[in-house]
């Protein structure tokens, strides 16, 4: 049995990784290829594409790129037709959607493990991928219903970063240095250099201003790790008194007070393990109206689109400016009203995203409730 898997950028690398895992674990001899990344790799996953250099947020931004997408999709539709038994779609919809329809008119098993999410975006095209899918395998548990209309057998396997989120239990306070009454302020400026080169100058002018207010704080910037610590200095030096660290990013969410959170992967982790954040979201102008125009939801950061309500702060496009960042942060550590009911809020999202008892038999995770489904469907 030989089933491809196809992930774009370094989370749905991470999600891929733990997939194959499951799969392997399930069906030994399975044999597993497609777009990967370095953890999908590490899996045993044979990387016909890599998932580097895949990751661009925005409308526009994919456009100076389509050549490149063009030419990988190209490459795995053709080793899918060759000796494909199924496809594995993991996240990245723009690109999976069309290999979706190539594995189907090649006759392959399809599924789609973190799908598009018809919920913010694209319902109109929900029923033409649903055509081409043998299995959608919902993270979130309000995005079945949107399946199930646009026509698709669906089913809730819990949220994979439930599984990945689990913080060592190093001291990582000692490791950088902080003193007792010392507070820990998280930046997280983003995983693409796009959201670096956006978010970084405010939110660097405005941790100078987060600290003349409240000298206790210490910020420390963790850059992705795909990126490097040296990226920031590409768009503005670090302020007096903030640090860059390569310290593990769980590790550091979970020893925060508070945090700064390009919108993403980042805030649902952070929400995972409790640490009250401040999430921000820049683009380019022309992404930004054209997503204003075909976005659904009311907020950004999945936290508050988990709920359904504002649970944290988002401040999007012209208001990441220093002094909102600064004052919405400062929040976090003056407010102690505001971060039980953050804190609580919290724990609501983790409950919801947990798999179906049904499903998760023996505590298993996500990926193993995928597999599982994979393995069954493909038998």
């Amino acid at each position: 049995m030989k089933i491809y898997l196809a992930a774009g950028e370094e989370s749905g690398d991470l999600h891929g990784g733990r997939l194959a895992e499951a799969l392997k674990g399930l069906a030994p001899g399975v044999e597993l290829a497609g777009m990967a990344g370095a953890r999908m790799r590490d899996a045993g996953v044979e990387a016909l594409v890599a998932t580097e250099g895949h990751g661009v947020v925005g409308f526009i931004e994919v456009l100076g790129r389509l050549r490149r997408f063009r030419r990988d999709l190209d490459v795995l539709a053709r080793a899918m037709a060759r000796d494909g038994d199924a496809l594995v779609a993991v996240d990245y919809g723009g690109f999976n959607a069309r290999l979706v329809a190539r594995a189907k008119r090649a006759g392959l098993k399809t599924f789609y493990y973190i799908p598009p999410k018809l919920w913010a975006w694209g319902r109109h095209r929900g029923k033409r991928l649903a055509r081409n899918l043998d299995l959608v395998l919902a993270v979130f548990p309000f995005e079945v219903d949107y399946w199930r209309e646009a026509g698709a057998s669906v089913a809730f396997v819990g949220h994979p970063l439930l599984d990945v989120t689990r913080p060592s239990g190093r001291d990582v306070r000692a490791a950088l240095g902080l003193r007792e009454g010392e507070k820990l302020l998280l930046v997280l400026p983003g995983s693409r250099r796009q959201e670096v080169a956006a978010l970084w100058p405010p939110v660097a002018e405005a941790l100078s201003a987060i600290t003349a207010q409240l000298p206790e704080v210490r910020p420390f910037v963790a850059p992705a790790r795909s990126l490097g610590v040296d990226i920031l200095r590409e768009y503005g030096p670090l302020p007096e008194g903030a640090s860059a660290t390569d310290e593990p990013v769980v590790d550091l969410m979970a020893a925060a007070d508070a945090a700064v959170a390009a919108s993403g992967t980042a805030s649902l982790e952070l929400a995972i393990v409790g640490t009250p954040a401040v999430i921000l979201y820049k683009v380019n102008y022309f992404t930004w109206e054209l997503g204003r125009r075909l976005v659904y939801v009311e907020h950004l950061g999945l936290p508050n689109i988990i709920a359904r309500r504002p649970i944290v702060a988002e401040l999007l496009q012209g208001d990441v400016e220093p002094d909102l960042i600064a004052y919405e942060t400062a929040r976090l550590f003056r407010d102690e009203s505001l971060r039980r009911r953050i804190v609580t809020d919290y724990a609501a999202i983790r409950e919801a995203l947990r798999p179906p008892p049904a499903l998760a038999r023996d505590g298993l995770g996500a990926a193993d409730c995928a597999a599982r489904l994979i393995v069954e469907a493909i038998a």
